[in-house]
């Protein structure tokens, strides 16, 4: 924890998170932590997050023939991210109907009928891929459709 914030790259820190694997026994990333002690993603590990994403055959099949934007990119530590990943969330410039297997995760495909609007793409630095993949499914009686 530093005494008075710190900037690194572009991030406000106040302290940092260091992640060590005690099996390989060393360091394994070292990231700032925001004043809430949430881990922050500096703008260089935001533009590693979106490179991984957009390589993933799977997202790219899923972006063909849409414009799209990348309206967020957060940070995330476990689940199905591992010790430190992201999500990139990319909203479409309208939606679009979706019918058959819809690719969550690289070995589960699941059939989904739906009309989808987006998808939040998550990502793991360490193994550099995508490890999931969640429909924004189109709501019109929610916010005029908005999620």
């Amino acid at each position: 924890i530093f005494k008075t914030p710190c900037m690194i790259e572009d991030i406000e820190a106040s302290a940092l998170g260091v992640f060590v694997d005690l099996d390989e026994g060393r360091v394994t990333d070292v990231l700032p932590l925001s004043s809430y002690g949430e881990p922050a993603l500096t703008e260089s590990r935001k533009e590693k997050a979106v490179e991984i994403a957009m390589s993933d055959p799977d997202v790219q099949a899923l972006l063909e023939g849409k414009g799209y934007t990348i309206e967020q990119i957060g940070g995330c530590v476990g689940g199905h991210v591992g010790r430190l990943g992201a999500w990139v969330k990319l909203i479409f410039d309208k939606h679009y109907p979706f019918g058959g297997e819809f690719p969550y995760f690289p070995e589960e495909r699941t059939y989904l009928d739906q009309q989808i609007e987006g998808i939040q793409v998550f990502v793991n630095f360490k193994e550099e891929r995508v490890v999931q993949i969640w429909p924004d499914i189109y709501h019109p009686d929610i916010d005029g459709g908005r999620r």
